[in-house]
């Protein structure tokens, strides 16, 4: 069901993740990957308060993982907390998650390219 959830997550197919990841939890309540995996799916879905409930779930089954403190920062982004966002990114990153660097990378050229087109009051 995990492998299902997997390929439905890339298929954006998030109802079915959000199903798949739900089954696999019940059977294996301590299988980090899949509140990983469900978490992205409720957080793409606009569900951020059950995403969240999933990533500290997974940050308490093991507080090292860096792809949770990832879909934190992309929790915390869509919630408007920019810099709580960029601090699980940075957590990420410092554990050496590209992907958290990159999102950190793509989060100052849209920063950058805001200011310089600002213009003054």
């Amino acid at each position: 069901k995990l492998k299902s959830a997997v390929t439905n997550f890339k298929n954006k197919s998030w109802t079915k993740v959000i199903e798949d990841t739900s089954f696999v939890i019940i059977n294996k309540p301590n299988l980090i990957d899949a509140y990983i995996t469900r978490a992205g799916a409720f957080a793409n879905s606009g569900q951020l308060n059950y995403a969240n409930d999933d990533i500290e779930k997974a940050l308490i089954l093991d507080p090292n993982n860096a792809m949770a403190y990832n879909n934190l920062g992309f929790i915390k982004m869509g919630q408007g907390d920019i810099k709580n966002a960029l601090l699980q990114y940075n957590i990420a990153c410092n554990m050496k998650l590209n992907l958290a660097c990159e999102n950190i990378k793509n989060f100052n050229s849209i920063i950058s390219k805001e200011l310089i087109t600002a213009k003054p009051p």
